[in-house]
């Protein structure tokens, strides 16, 4: 999913349901992060904004309790905060993960409850 605003896309969420494997991880973060432009429902391309904030959620639904799937997720997601300021990406990127099971991210619940207000102070926040 894509918010766009002023014509630019500035919001990516990517939700993984099933490939929870690093290299999907980052491969859809990075694939974003060198992107400069986005193709509308129209086909036409469009900018990315300057700033962007890209939110990965996570299935854990068929994680095992003891499974060490969450610490990994947790360290990827620290890896990709590290390289946000990498001298190859023309612009300022943000990420934000989310780790739950479908319905974790349904009305009412924390997971939804953080995910909103993100959103909203990333758009309502321009430096």
């Amino acid at each position: 999913m894509l918010i766009e605003v002023g014509g630019t896309g500035r919001v990516i969420i990517e939700i993984e349901e099933s490939n929870v494997k690093p290299i999907n991880i980052l491969g859809k973060f990075f694939a974003s992060a060198f992107s400069s432009y986005y193709r509308s429902t129209k086909g036409d391309l469009k900018p990315l904004a300057n700033r962007v904030l890209f939110i990965q959620v996570l299935d854990s639904s068929k994680l095992k309790e003891e499974s060490g799937k969450r610490d990994q997720w947790d360290s990827i997601a620290d890896l990709i905060c590290t390289n946000l300021r990498s001298a190859f990406l023309d612009r300022k990127w943000e990420y934000k993960l989310f780790i739950g099971r479908h319905p974790d991210v349904a009305p009412k619940t924390r997971e939804r409850n953080e995910l909103v207000p993100t959103i909203k102070a990333f758009l309502e926040y321009d430096p």
